[in-house]
């Protein structure tokens, strides 16, 4: 696997500035120079990237319902299998801080090489996830009804109430639109900034349109696995980008900051 390297618009050495002392008046001198955390957050954003991805893609393959079944099917599903529904609650919560910081890492990946496209689509992919818990989770209401009792016709009513809402369907509206959309923007900038393979930059391209395909237009479980497997093998494949990057090409070099005496 090769990637093309951007050249280091940076000192090629990150060594620290030379102390700077003064005398009169007042001394001035550079603090001890910072920790330099950026080998630390390119490793973390290659390990976070493809975890939001996979954890939806384990998700959808097991729910109990599909996107298009009618409101009294879903809850009857989440009802059948309140195990794995709850299970995936809990992996949600971890999925949702990597998908939003998985999009950061996309970006800075691309942003040397097409920084309108991966500006547009970072802005788009990062509302969209940002706005996923604001939609309403309707899963997490139903297991919560359930444990405390409430009847299957009120859990019915009540999520179908917050379903139709007006935020619930503007932030759905923006959860849809701008993950397909954020994606697609972002594996373009990919493919032009040459920061990943070829294939891996079209994979992330086709594959979130699958997945819309597979949720909405023609219902199938295994066109949704290609969907976000797909987005799940091309995040790890610019995971891997992420960490053959230098360091100087990822970030700014930290610099000590200049304290005066007198």
């Amino acid at each position: 696997m090769s990637t093309t390297r951007h050249p280091s618009f940076t000192s090629p050495s990150s060594a620290s500035p030379p102390v700077v002392t003064g005398a009169g008046t007042g001394a001035l001198s550079l603090a001890a120079p910072p920790h330099d955390l950026r080998r630390a957050a390119r490793w973390t954003a290659a390990l976070l990237l493809p975890v939001g991805p996979a954890v939806i893609t384990a998700g959808r393959m097991g729910l109990p319902y599909w996107t298009t079944d009618t409101p009294a099917q879903i809850v009857d599903g989440i009802l059948g299998d309140r195990a794995w529904m709850s299970a995936m609650q809990w992996a949600g919560a971890v999925a949702s801080p990597a998908l939003l910081l998985g999009v950061l890492a996309l970006h800075r990946l691309a942003r040397r090489g097409s920084p309108r496209l991966a500006a547009a689509g970072a802005a788009l992919a990062f509302t969209a996830y940002a706005c996923w818990g604001a939609a309403g989770n309707s899963e997490q209401l139903v297991l919560a009804g359930a444990d405390a009792g409430v009847p299957r016709d009120a859990l019915l009513a009540l999520g179908t109430a917050v379903d139709g809402s007006a935020l619930s369907m503007t932030t759905g509206l923006l959860w849809v639109v701008g993950h397909i959309v954020g994606t697609v923007l972002l594996g373009v900038a990919l493919l032009r900034a040459r920061a990943v393979p070829r294939w891996a930059a079209w994979l992330l391209v086709l594959s979130q349109p699958l997945h819309f395909v597979a949720a909405v237009v023609v219902p199938s479980r295994a066109l949704d696995f290609v969907g976000w497997g797909g987005t799940t093998l091309a995040c790890a494949v610019a995971a891997w980008s992420v960490l053959r990057t230098r360091d100087d090409d990822w970030d700014v070099p930290p610099v000590a900051s200049v304290r005066g005496s007198r």
